[in-house]
């Protein structure tokens, strides 16, 4: 289901640009594909520990795997975190600016 999700990624990215191109401005297909992206980031880290726990019955399973995945499905899904409140924090001083500016 997330892979098909991620057919439309490209598309909603593409509709941005080509609106972006014509106005030189943000539309509404910028933030559906920002958002949309960072969704199918985190709904990836979860299907990827699912599936791990899917898996515990097989010989190819390993706890100390398990372990490795969720470390780092901790620190990107972290690091997404981090990068969604710094690009608010950034594009809201911007907006400040932008305002004493005019």
């Amino acid at each position: 289901m997330i892979a098909a999700g991620l057919l439309l990624q490209p598309f909603f990215g593409y509709m941005h640009h080509r609106r972006y191109i014509r106005t030189q401005q943000r539309s509404a297909w910028a933030p559906l594909h920002v958002w949309y992206g960072r969704a199918l980031l985190l709904l990836g880290i979860l299907n990827g520990g699912l599936g791990l726990q899917l898996a515990s019955g097989s010989p190819a399973y390993s706890r100390v795997g398990m372990i490795a995945y969720s470390v780092l499905a901790a620190v990107a899904g972290l690091a997404l975190l981090g990068l969604i409140v710094h690009t608010h924090v950034a594009k809201t001083k911007a907006d400040q600016r932008a305002k004493v500016d005019a």
